[in-house]
């Protein structure tokens, strides 16, 4: 055998060795060490979880501590109680009348909690309203409305208003006399001051940046030097006022989520919510209005031709008008289709308008209003009858009662034609060709 010959066999019993025996070696050795780099990585994999729920567990922890500060105290009828004068204060601060707040039958329980219901009934605005549940949302208490009705009047008046309020307590939570950190003021509090000095500030933050209520005014504290506080006045709406000595001093927290959110931000909006009335209409008379200028003056017969004749009072021009005349004053175009000795009538579009004697343009009327029998001319032609008869439609007889077809009312006697009377006379309808007295 050559050595050339040699060498491959070598090489090739080598390799042989190599692969059969290679799964034995990783066995040993390799294997080992590759279970162990996994199950270093599956430990870090491990204590980066266990790391996550601590951190987890760390604010759960927080935040049924924050929970607890601003849940109602451990024990149930001291809970009901403190929660129903802050809702009462509240609803008092907000404006609403006939305020009751009583507690509800139903309270519901859960593992290391229960929750308190409070009815609150009352009559307001819906502004008012708005201002309660604005306040009621803003504030730091773990509560709620569970429901909410609000019945309009059928006229006029306030809103009826029934709301029922739920506030958590936790079995463990720490137990106190109030709702709120309370003291009073050691000095009085003119407007133009911003130095408040109190009696206590037990139960009141010790970093500046915090709510207060003063009576009815809300301060935020911008400044801390032992008991006196500086304080920025007057803000989300409420207004500076003189607070005398003793006067009530409340811890105000407000969530965090709606420092940003202002009271006058809400009334902005109530512009545009359907449920808020709108305020009452003020029209304008125009001064220059042509068609308010230009009045119906007489109306003769011209040769067998009855006609009209408009004047406009500012330029102090005349206009005379028949059967077919086109008029256009101002904004009013239309085509006179009668004119009869005490009215003239003006086809505009489909409708046809009547205008009496001594009116002015704009105080046109649909003829389709006189189908109802009333005497126009009476109401309108003669004297200061009411001008919104067309609209109102009074009933025949005037007001205060109802006249048949001789103009009597009850068991009163007819006016004879043309005399007193005081009210509208009931007639036959005319046509538009007839003339006023043709019975």
């Amino acid at each position: 055998m050559q050595r050339r010959e040699k060498i491959w066999l070598a090489l090739l019993v080598g390799a042989v060795i190599v692969w059969r025996g290679w799964p034995i070696v990783h066995g040993l050795f390799l294997g080992r060490l590759e279970d162990r780099w996994t199950q270093v990585a599956h430990l870090k994999d491990t204590r980066e979880t266990l790391a996550d729920k601590e951190i987890k567990l760390l604010q759960t922890m927080k935040r049924m501590g924050e929970w607890k500060d601003r849940s109602l105290p451990p024990e149930t009828l001291e809970a009901l109680r403190l929660y129903q004068q802050w809702l009462t204060d509240l609803g008092q601060t907000s404006g609403i009348a006939q305020l009751h707040v009583t507690p509800e039958q139903r309270q519901g329980t859960g593992p290391h909690y229960k929750t308190i219901s409070v009815k609150v009934t009352g009559q307001g605005t819906f502004e008012q309203l708005t201002t309660f549940l604005h306040e009621f949302q803003r504030i730091a208490l773990l509560h709620r409305i569970a429901s909410i009705k609000v019945e309009g009047p059928k006229t006029s008046g306030p809103l009826k208003l029934t709301m029922i309020a739920e506030g958590l307590s936790f079995e463990d939570g720490a137990p106190r006399t109030r709702l709120m950190a309370r003291t009073t003021l050691a000095e009085s509090l003119p407007r133009s001051m911003d130095a408040v000095k109190v009696v206590s500030t037990e139960g009141f933050p010790e970093q500046p940046g915090f709510s207060v209520r003063i009576e009815k005014e809300l301060v935020i504290v911008k400044k801390i030097k032992g008991n006196i506080w500086t304080v920025e006045r007057g803000i989300d709406g409420t207004a500076k006022a003189f607070h005398s000595p003793k006067a009530e001093v409340e811890a105000y927290p407000i969530r965090a989520e709606r420092q940003d959110i202002k009271l006058e931000d809400v009334r902005k909006s109530l512009a545009a919510n359907p449920f808020v009335k709108p305020g009452a209409v003020t029209r304008t008379i125009d001064p220059n209005d042509p068609a308010r200028q230009t009045r119906l003056m007489a109306s003769v017969a011209d040769n067998d031709e009855q006609t009209a004749c408009l004047y406009n009072t500012a330029t102090k021009t005349q206009t005379v008008v028949r059967k077919g005349t086109e008029i256009s004053v101002g904004d009013i175009q239309g085509t006179v289709v009668s004119v009869e000795p005490k009215y003239i009538q003006i086809k505009r579009g489909n409708d046809v308008y009547q205008l009496n004697i001594g009116k002015d343009l704009r105080s046109m009327v649909p003829t389709a209003a006189l189908s109802g029998g009333v005497d126009f001319m009476d109401a309108f032609g003669e004297g200061d009858g009411p001008p919104a008869f067309a609209r109102d439609r009074m009933p025949p007889g005037g007001p205060g009662g109802f006249g048949g077809s001789d103009g009597a009312r009850g068991d009163r006697p007819a006016p004879p034609e043309g005399e007193g009377g005081g009210g509208f006379r009931s007639r036959r309808s005319r046509g538009p060709d007839s003339l006023p007295g043709d019975e």
